[in-house]
């Protein structure tokens, strides 16, 4: 896999939507590849603030039977 095809399937892979086999090339190219693990790791952190922003949110009664 090359640089291209990685960043073309980044999002597929944090969506849990690449086959096994392409899950391999892909985190083998990652750990081959200091670009791409970079961009992997920055979109990793990013999901996982965004993963806790409603942590503690309680939705009022009335809005709820909205």
């Amino acid at each position: 896999m090359d640089c291209k095809a990685f960043l073309e399937r980044l999002d597929a892979y944090i969506d849990g939507e690449l086959a096994p086999q392409e899950r391999e090339a892909f985190l083998s190219h990652a750990l081959n590849c200091s670009d791409c693990k970079r961009e992997l790791d920055a979109v990793e952190a990013i999901r996982g603030a965004l993963s806790h922003l409603d942590d503690g949110v309680c939705v009022p009664l009335a809005a709820q039977a909205g």
